[in-house]
């Protein structure tokens, strides 16, 4: 009897397998490799140009990945340069004070500088590990 299982277990996970290998791979699940990359066309030096837009590239320009060409710089305006020191101490010492007093951790009207932020006590200090506590 016990023979018997064990053999119709091995017959029915053989058959399994070769169902599954035998069963066709769907398409949406195997990337397509049967397929030949496209062809990497050499620089020619010439600017190329988009349907629309008075901006043109050589094809080094619109390959680099560092630097990628606007094409329409009218629809997609450059981000600012960056401004540093555009908010005094006291303006981000209000800021720090505004999003602690919303999330109820200090009192909305407490005013905040360089030595009372240091005061603030944050609802999760005590559960921090430290993670090389004989180098503090």
């Amino acid at each position: 009897m016990r023979k018997t299982a064990v053999g119709v277990f091995v017959v029915a996970s053989l058959s399994f397998a070769v169902g599954a290998l035998a069963a066709d791979r769907p398409d949406w699940a195997f990337p397509v490799t049967d397929k030949a990359p496209p062809a990497i066309l050499p620089d020619d030096g010439k600017p190329k140009s988009a349907p629309g837009s008075d901006r043109s590239y050589t094809r080094a320009q619109i390959e680099d990945l560092y630097n990628p060409p606007d094409w329409y710089p009218g629809i997609h305006p450059a981000m600012p340069w960056a401004n540093p020191r555009k908010f005094t101490d006291e303006d981000v010492y209000g800021l720090v004070a505004y999003i602690l007093a919303e999330n109820q951790i200090i009192e909305k009207d407490a005013v905040r500088d360089a030595k009372s932020l240091l005061q603030v006590n944050m609802p999760n200090r005590d559960n921090f590990i430290i993670k090389f506590p004989d180098k503090i």
